[in-house]
C-alpha cells in the first residue's frame, strides 16, 4: 500500500491540504490559542511590576506564578501549532512529488521525449517547493502575524483608544509601502526562475552532447551559455534577497514612529495618576509588539505577491506536465452501457464466424458456399 499519493477526487490543493485535516485543524487551534493568549504576557509582567512595587510577597509569588504558567501555555500552543503545521505540509510535499514520478513515467515515450531534463526537474524540485513554501508561509503568517496584530489592537484600544489611534498611523503606511514593492520583487523573481530552468537545460545538454561538441569545437560556446544563465540566475536571485532585506530596516523605523507617541502620552498618564507603571509597561511592550509585526507583515506582502503568482505558474506546469489525473474509475454499469456492450460483442462474435479463416477451411472441405470480402457467395471449385 502506496503511503503518499494524490487524494481522492480531484487533484486541486485544497484536495492536498484536506487530505491531513487532522494536522491541519490542530495547528489551526494551536495557531488560535497561542495569537490569542499571548496577549496575557505582557498585561501579567505588568501586574507583577505592579505587586513587586508596593504589594505584598504573596501577591508577587502569585503574579509570578501567573505568568510564568501563561508564558509556559502559549508557549506550548505554539509548538503544537509548528509541529502539526510542519508534518502536514510535509506530507504534501511527498504527496506533490509522488504524483509528479507517477504521471511523468506515466506518459507516452514520444510525449516524454519531447520535454527537456531541465524542465522536469525545476517541476520535480523548484515548483513543487515553492507551492508548499508559498501555501506554508501564508497560513503561518496568518495566525502569526494576522491575527497577532488583531490581538494585539484589539486590547490596546480597549486600553486607550486615543493613544492607540494615534501612534497606529503609520501602519498604514508601511503596509501601503510594502504594496508597492511587489511588483519589483515579482519580476526578479520570475527572471530568476527563468534563468534557473535555462542553466539546468543547458548543463544537461552539454552533458548529453560534450564529445559532439568538442568535435565540432562549440564546447567553448556552450559553456559560455550556461556560465551565462548561472550569473543571470545568481544576478536576479542576488537582488531580489538584497531588495527584501534592505526595506525591512526601512518598515521597522516607520512602524515604529509611533513609540514616540505611546511614550508622551503614556508618561502623561502615569503622571497624572490614571495608569500605574505595570499598565504603561504592559501598553508598552504590546505596541512594541504590534508596530514590530508591522515589518513582519510588510516583509509577509513583498514576499507572497512574489511567489503566488510564480506558486500559481507552478500548479499550471506541473499540471501540463501530466499530472492531471485522468478519470480513472470504472463508469457505473447503467443499462444503456450493458446494452451497448452486449451489442458491440455479439456484432464481433458474427464478423469473426463470417471471416475467420478457419471458418473459410471448414466451408471449404464440406462444400459449403463461402463468403466473399464483397458480400458475394463463392462456390468452391474441385
Amino acid at each position: 500500500m502506496k503511503r503518499f499519493g494524490p487524494p481522492r477526487g480531484r487533484e486541486t490543493l485544497p484536495a492536498y491540504l484536506w487530505k491531513y485535516r487532522f494536522q491541519f485543524i490542530v495547528s489551526s487551534i494551536g495557531g488560535i490559542l497561542y495569537n490569542t493568549m499571548i496577549v496575557l504576557g505582557p498585561i501579567l509582567m505588568g501586574r507583577l511590576l505592579d505587586a513587586a512595587g508596593g504589594g505584598t510577597a504573596r501577591q508577587v509569588w502569585l503574579s509570578a506564578a501567573y505568568f510564568v504558567g501563561m508564558t509556559g501555555f502559549f508557549q506550548f500552543a505554539r509548538y503544537v501549532k509548528r509541529w502539526f503545521m510542519r508534518d502536514q505540509f510535509n506530507r504534501v510535499a511527498c504527496d506533490l512529488r509522488q504524483t509528479l514520478i507517477e504521471r511523468v513515467l506515466g506518459r507516452p515515450l514520444p510525449e516524454l521525449e519531447k520535454e527537456s531534463v531541465g524542465d522536469l526537474m525545476s517541476r520535480t524540485v523548484g515548483d513543487i517547493t515553492l507551492v508548499v513554501d508559498t501555501v506554508m508561509t501564508t497560513l503561518n503568517e496568518g495566525w502569526d502575524t494576522w491575527l497577532l496584530m488583531v490581538s494585539y489592537f484589539v486590547v490596546l484600544m480597549i486600553r486607550d483608544w486615543r493613544i492607540t489611534l494615534l501612534a497606529s498611523v503609520m501602519v498604514p503606511v508601511t503596509i501601503f509601502l510594502a504594496q508597492n514593492m511587489r511588483h519589483v520583487l515579482y519580476r526578479y523573481s520570475m527572471n530568476a526562475r527563468k534563468a534557473a530552468a535555462a542553466s539546468s537545460t543547458g548543463l544537461q545538454r552539454y552533458l548529453d552532447a560534450v564529445a559532439v561538441l568538442r568535435l565540432f569545437g562549440r564546447e567553448r560556446d556552450e559553456a559560455e551559455g550556461i556560465r551565462d544563465a548561472y550569473e543571470r540566475q545568481a544576478r536576479f536571485s542576488i537582488r531580489e534577497m538584497l531588495l527584501q532585506q534592505a526595506m525591512l530596516p526601512v518598515y521597522a523605523l516607520i512602524a515604529g514612529l509611533g513609540i514616540v507617541v505611546v511614550l508622551a502620552q503614556g508618561g502623561r498618564e502615569v503622571v497624572n495618576g490614571a495608569w500605574s507603571v505595570g499598565t504603561f509597561n504592559a501598553f508598552l511592550v504590546m505596541f512594541i509588539a504590534f508596530s514590530g509585526r508591522t515589518r513582519v507583515a510588510a516583509r509577509v506582502l513583498t514576499v507572497g505577491t512574489a511567489h503566488v503568482p510564480p506558486g500559481r505558474e507552478s500548479v499550471k506546469r506541473w499540471r501540463m506536465a501530466g499530472l492531471k489525473r485522468e478519470s480513472r474509475r470504472p463508469r457505473c454499469p447503467t443499462a444503456r452501457n450493458l446494452w451497448s456492450r452486449t451489442c458491440r460483442l455479439v456484432w464481433m462474435a458474427v464478423i469473426f464466424s463470417t471471416t475467420s479463416p478457419f471458418r473459410q477451411n471448414a466451408a471449404r472441405s464440406s462444400g459449403s458456399p463461402v463468403p466473399s470480402d464483397r458480400g458475394k457467395v463463392n462456390w468452391p471449385t474441385a
